[in-house]
């Protein structure tokens, strides 16, 4: 049964986007840092991209597992404290650029790779117990996905690019193969890793619920074909008999004459999923829910209808619009899993009735981007004057320019003016003087807790007025600027709580703390 919103707001910003000494954001103490400055400035959401692993594309939206989670994150210095490190160690783990704008994930595997691997080592009979535990309590996803872990890094390879007995999970293969002690040690290792990532993560959340701020996690709609989840459960997935996919997932163009985006995820094989009730699905939702205290699916609208593109094509022309699961899934979603909390991207769904149907049954709120509308000027439908209390608005988001970012972007010159105007924005300088920037950024970020959206989120670079330099990501390119931002410490520090509780007290979005236990 989904819950019911309260009138509040939150901020934006990745676990991987933190401060902190070890090359990417963790969930140390600069993670409990950012709950302490959203509970001082009234905010009740903290908003992160996906847990899940990532690949060598490094974007959480192209993940390698649906149930396992991203251990880049775990921290060392909780590490310490819990006796796998010493206090000592930790200066051989930090990154020499303290003060980076960017995450750097090459540093930032191979660090984790070797504290994990030492932290492993020193577990001891009271920790393997406990692991022991985690396992049990986890094997439906947690030992494929170390099965499949080992398995990729024995071969090097994706898993469609195995050899058969591997590839097509033969039985008598994968028994003799880990009944070898060494990689029963190398499941356990990986096992260990993701057991490490639980405690912290809930030991955060838990600290975060006494605080009144809540953690508003991300489901992409869509895997990675090199997931463990197609390699357990390929008749799932649009495949032929090798396992190759059929059709894959993207966009089409708005225009005729423009190309659109190929994104390469496999599709569901949703007729497939119905005949056992979409039972992993409803085991993905419930995990994540159990995780999350809210939770956002993206690209919503697929449910309904998704956009098929043949394999073999390299343009989307030749792409067609299928037919989701629609609302018997959702049926089978609100009987079986409890507490949902669920927020609908539902952006370019807004015009099939079949999304709005979805939405009104589930009582799921869509959203809103207030930059996304002013690029259509006066005559935009969705103007923040319009919004109901049934959408979340965003500022901007992770996936868009930044608001400086999009004032200051030359296509946009004959409808800034107006966008500015609509914000009462005092000034119309945003490239050179800071605190000219930050009080446009800030006249935008007013405008939106102004409207009847039930929650308002602004993204961390809106807060401090960053231009496009510092989005997190730029859709439909590849290139080593994306995902990467990161806030340094002194960025932080210059948010100004005041104002955001102050503006929080004016549009009545403080809720009482009802999360504390």
């Amino acid at each position: 049964m989904q819950k019911d919103f309260k009138r509040s707001s939150g901020t934006l910003l990745h676990i991987s986007s933190l401060p902190g000494p070890f090359g990417i954001g963790t969930l140390g103490k600069s993670a409990y840092d950012f709950v302490d400055k959203l509970a001082g400035a009234g905010m009740s959401y903290w908003q992160i991209l996906p847990l899940t692993p990532i690949n060598d594309a490094i974007s959480p939206y192209s993940s390698i597992s649906a149930f396992a989670s991203n251990v880049l994150f775990i921290a060392p210095e909780i590490l310490v404290e819990m006796g796998y490190l010493a206090e000592k160690e930790l200066q051989d783990f930090y990154y020499n650029e303290q003060d980076s704008i960017k995450t750097n994930y090459q540093f930032a595997f191979a660090n984790a790779d070797k504290y994990l691997s030492l932290a492993f080592s020193r577990l001891d009979d009271r920790g393997e117990s406990e692991l022991r535990e985690f396992i049990q309590a986890e094997k439906e996803w947690l030992l494929d996905y170390a099965y499949f872990i080992v398995l990729h890094e024995f071969y090097d390879k994706a898993w469609y690019e195995w050899p058969e007995p591997a590839k097509f999970r033969d039985e008598e293969f994968l028994e003799d193969f880990f009944s070898q002690e060494d990689m029963q040690e190398k499941v356990l290792e990986i096992c260990f890793r993701q057991w490490l990532f639980f405690k912290q993560w809930f030991s955060l959340k838990n600290y975060a619920n006494s605080k009144g701020v809540k953690l508003f996690g991300d489901m992409p709609i869509y895997l990675s074909y090199d997931s463990v989840d197609l390699w357990t459960r390929p008749r799932e997935f649009m495949l032929d008999a090798e396992f190759k996919p059929l059709m894959v997932s993207g966009f089409p163009a708005f225009t005729e004459d423009g190309e659109g985006q190929i994104w390469n995820n496999p599709l569901y094989n949703w007729a497939e999923m119905s005949k056992n009730n979409y039972e992993w699905w409803i085991n993905r939702i419930s995990h994540s829910m159990r995780i999350l205290d809210t939770m956002r699916i993206d690209h919503f609208r697929a449910f309904a209808h998704f956009f098929a593109i043949p394999n073999d094509s390299n343009t989307t022309k030749t792409g067609v619009w299928l037919e989701g699961p629609g609302l018997g899934f959702f049926e089978e979603v609100q009987k079986r899993v409890a507490n949902l909390e669920i927020i609908a991207e539902d952006l370019g769904g807004e015009s099939d009735p079949l999304v709005r149907e979805i939405l009104k049954y589930n009582n799921f709120p869509g959203m809103m981007v207030m930059i996304n509308e002013f690029m259509w000027g006066k005559g935009a439908e969705n103007l923040p004057y319009t919004y109901k209390d049934n959408k979340i608005a965003y500022t901007s988001t992770h996936d868009s320019y930044t608001i400086i970012g999009w004032l200051n972007e030359k296509e946009n010159k004959h409808n800034r003016d107006f966008a500015l105007d609509y914000c009462d924005a005092k000034f119309k300088d945003t490239k050179k003087d800071n605190e000219k920037k930050l009080a446009v950024a800030k006249s935008f970020i007013k405008t939106c807790w102004n409207t009847k959206a039930i929650i308002t989120m602004v993204p961390v670079q809106d807060l401090l007025a960053l231009d496009n330099s510092r989005a997190m990501n730029k859709p439909g390119t590849v290139n080593d600027f994306n995902w990467t931002f990161r806030i340094t410490k002194n960025e932080l520090d210059q948010i100004d709580t005041q104002w955001i509780y102050d503006l929080n007290e004016t549009y009545q979005r403080i809720v009482k703390n009802e999360l504390e236990k």
